[in-house]
């Protein structure tokens, strides 16, 4: 991985070619100048390299790097500079950490975690070891509230760096990414289109008619008839009057989890509008396989993933994150 000004790359390596040889974090210039040096060698605990997950190593600085450091059972997070004997833990604890991002030249650091009695989390903390802030179980109770907010900031921080043009953005995603694209399109016009797939459009028939009823009545708190003004307030179709912008719903008749039902609703909703959306069905295809067509089923080149939101910007070509944004 390179640093921020592109005269060193960081990796993850082993000293020796033992078996039991420990991993940690190198650096090496990049015009092969000079050999690997050993990130923080005072250090005598290892790094570690979880498979098909990101590198362990995450640069801050043109000299400064976070990495995942093994210690006793727990992965945390360490700071080190180069040069420096040592680093320092910015987070720990009886956690494992798997992941871990951050922006050079700022100290917010976004990282995941797990632990031995709760879900998975991803929190946000800073280069100099905040108190870190959950991020994904702020979303219960609170569908299109912070998450919403969260999304179109980092709509306004992209068009403010020139990464997209705002005139020129599309919104898409399926299941709860199909909710978000529905509650979007009834909160602003930004966006020029949208596809909402396997979307929750309708949080009391989501209630009543999927097998996961559990799911909706822990996420919304409450069934429909202990709370049915917040069942109201969290549903999509409650702002379709709002809706200014051309959506096309896609949705598959078996798909499990979010029953079609819910994507026809929002199709006789809409039609009453100028901008109502075109609809579609696949006969026989679930929602984890509906989400991931061998070929494009929407008329934009769509390509959804569950729980993803689609972002695209100024050639409207999308990168494969959980938050995909096109240049």
């Amino acid at each position: 991985m390179f640093s921020p000004d592109g005269k060193t790359i960081a990796f993850a390596g082993q000293l020796t070619d033992r078996w039991n040889e420990d991993t940690h974090v190198f650096v090496v210039p990049a015009d092969g100048s000079a050999g690997p040096e050993l990130v923080a060698p005072d250090l005598d605990r290892p790094t570690v390299l979880f498979p098909n997950l990101p590198a362990p190593v995450c640069w801050t600085a043109d000299r400064e790097l976070l990495m995942l450091v093994n210690d006793r059972g727990s992965v945390t997070l360490h700071r080190a500079r180069l040069g420096d004997r040592r680093s320092r833990e910015v987070v720990g604890g009886d956690l494992i950490i798997d992941g871990v991002a951050a922006r050079p030249g700022r100290r917010a650091v976004a990282f995941t975690a797990t632990w031995p009695d709760r879900p998975s989390e991803v929190l946000v903390t800073t280069t100099a070891g905040a108190e870190p802030i959950p991020l994904t179980s702020a979303c219960t109770g609170d569908w299109g509230g912070g998450d919403c907010d969260d999304i179109l900031a980092c709509c306004d921080d992209l068009i403010e760096r020139g990464v997209v043009d705002g005139g020129r953005m599309f919104v898409s995603g399926g299941s709860y990414g199909g909710f978000m694209t529905s509650w979007l399109v009834g909160r602003t016009d930004r966006f020029r289109a949208a596809a909402a797939v396997a979307a929750v459009v309708d949080q009391t028939s989501m209630a009543l008619t999927t097998e996961i009823s559990e799911f909706s009545v822990f996420n919304v708190g409450g069934t429909p008839w202990t709370t049915p003004d917040e069942y109201e307030r969290r549903s999509p179709l409650s702002y379709l009057p709002a809706v200014r912008t051309p959506v096309l719903v896609i949705h598959w008749r078996e798909t499990s989890g979010c029953r079609s039902a819910r994507g026809r609703s929002s199709t006789p909703a809409c039609a009453c509008s100028a901008n109502g959306p075109s609809s579609c069905a696949i006969q026989g295809a679930s929602t984890s396989s509906a989400l991931r067509p061998r070929r494009s089923t929407s008329r934009g080149g769509f390509s959804p993933g569950t729980s993803n939101m689609t972002l695209a910007g100024k050639s409207g070509r999308a990168t494969d994150t959980a938050l995909r944004l096109g240049p």
